[in-house]
């Protein structure tokens, strides 16, 4: 039953993006696509760009300044790089434990403690994951349907 209602949620944000036929759905072309197939080495990383890094956390920490941010320090062998959420869930902390691998994608920028990425992509991998081959799409999309969905 909870199947049903969550397909039927789904069907209603399609017809509210005006996507209602077969041929509505081949025609909704990307917004952009990003890049995930490189890793850039924390030491390369240059301020004002989108890098897509992977390293192991160091540290993870609730700071409040001037709200209540979950702060991550993680670094690989070139260097450290800060991991700041601002919106964050008991389960981020709990996933960003100590000596986790993160592999995250964002806009790198100088913070107070060095660069930094405010709220990127991110997620906690295996050693030797592998990186997708092809550029991944992004779409519009609504708050009832995410973006793994389209």
């Amino acid at each position: 039953m909870k199947r049903m209602a969550v397909a039927s949620s789904a069907l209603k944000a399609l017809h509210h993006m005006g996507l209602r036929r077969d041929m509505d759905l081949a025609l909704h072309v990307p917004l952009r696509y990003e890049d995930e197939t490189r890793l850039t080495p924390i030491g390369q990383l240059v301020q004002g760009h989108t890098f897509q890094c992977e390293g192991t956390l160091s540290d993870c920490r609730i700071e409040m300044r001037p709200r209540r941010q979950l702060v991550a320090r993680v670094r690989d062998a070139s260097g450290e790089l800060v991991l700041r959420l601002v919106n964050f869930y008991p389960s981020h902390q709990k996933a960003l434990s100590m000596g986790a691998l993160v592999r995250m994608r964002g806009e790198v920028r100088q913070g107070f403690w060095g660069p930094e990425m405010v709220h990127p992509s991110w997620r906690v991998v295996q050693p030797g994951t592998p990186l997708p081959s092809q550029l991944s799409a992004v779409y519009p999309t609504t708050a009832q349907l995410p973006q793994a969905y389209l």
